[in-house]
């Protein structure tokens, strides 16, 4: 049995043309887990503007560190388990913590907080609480995953690029905000808007977690080489909560462990136009749902409750 002190995590980063980000996040990793076992891979996923290049020049040096570079983009999937596979194969990484490039981390003691939740729950994956911009905090997935939902977001999505094409999109989004507004003026006609409090969700299990931020343990990592691949980008987080449904294990969302996430900094610098950016994300996120709806039917018939937090 591998002893607390002996457990090896790889901090997996895919990195996609913005170089800064990727620096800023390797620098957290080295400043704060300095004095654990740790290594890090940068997979670049076929940036193709030869960031892939400087970064395997600039931490040649340093033996903690391996850049990998892809041909091609092959997308959030299959680009992590391009390094997923180098970490459990070649390093035997006990923990795999994929990060987003435009993430970093907080804590000195982010290893021993890992592990000690690991060794409490036995959970296959966890996820921390992820800060954002102005203070607040990712919230915890809570839609229901079900056929109907994910089609809901499909018919919105539908909705979304047919404005987008029309260039009406952003002239709907300002009338809907100026309803919005009068509405609230109307609850409140007297009262000064307040600061609400940063809501910090509890510890949970069996949830979905956030994929800017995924960390792998020993229980998953004997049976799986990385994500379901299926996808080229969106919807992985509840394809993977799927896979732990249907094999008994479990998901934890550990708000001990925290980390700072910047949001889209690779698709803001891809397309510097927003209908681009959004055509982009609508059209990948149809298809993904479209098999997510797939792989949910599958498993009803199987006589699995995907919507279901109990195993």
């Amino acid at each position: 049995m591998v002893k607390k002190m002996d457990y090896k995590i790889c901090y997996l980063i895919l990195h996609y043309k913005v170089i800064q980000e990727t620096k800023n996040c390797v620098d957290s990793i080295r400043r704060l887990a300095k004095d654990t076992d740790y290594t890090i891979v940068i997979v670049d996923n076929g940036s193709g503007n030869g960031t892939g290049e400087k970064l395997q020049d600039l931490y040649k040096e340093d033996e903690k560190i391996t850049v990998l570079l892809a041909k091609k983009n092959m997308g959030f999937a299959r680009g992590n388990n391009f390094g997923f596979r180098y970490a459990k194969r070649r390093l035997k990484a006990d923990f795999i913590c994929m990060m987003n490039n435009d993430t970093e981390l907080l804590q000195d003691n982010f290893l021993s907080l890992i592990v000690q939740e690991y060794e409490n729950s036995k959970c296959a994956v966890m996820g921390p609480e992820i800060q954002l911009n102005h203070g607040k905090i990712q919230p915890i997935y809570r839609k229901p995953l079900t056929v109907e939902r994910i089609e809901e977001d499909i018919r919105f999505m539908k909705r979304q690029l047919l404005y987008n094409k029309l260039h009406i999109r952003n002239l709907i989004q300002k009338f809907f905000l100026f309803i919005n507004r009068l509405k609230k003026r109307k609850k409140q006609p007297d009262t000064e808007p307040v600061n609400k409090p940063v809501v910090r969700p509890g510890r949970k299990e069996q949830v979905v977690l956030h994929g800017s931020c995924l960390i792998f343990t020993p229980v998953y990592i004997r049976q799986f080489e990385g994500l379901n691949d299926v996808t080229f980008m969106f919807r992985e987080e509840e394809f993977l909560f799927l896979r732990l449904l249907e094999n008994h294990m479990r998901s934890v969302y550990a708000p001990a462990l925290k980390i700072r996430h910047y949001e889209d900094a690779a698709t803001d610098n891809v397309y510097t136009k927003e209908s681009d950016k959004l055509k982009f994300q609508f059209e990948n996120d149809i298809r993904s749902s479209m098999l997510l709806i797939k792989e949910i039917k599958r498993l009803e018939e199987e006589g699995i409750d995907c919507n279901s937090n109990s195993w």
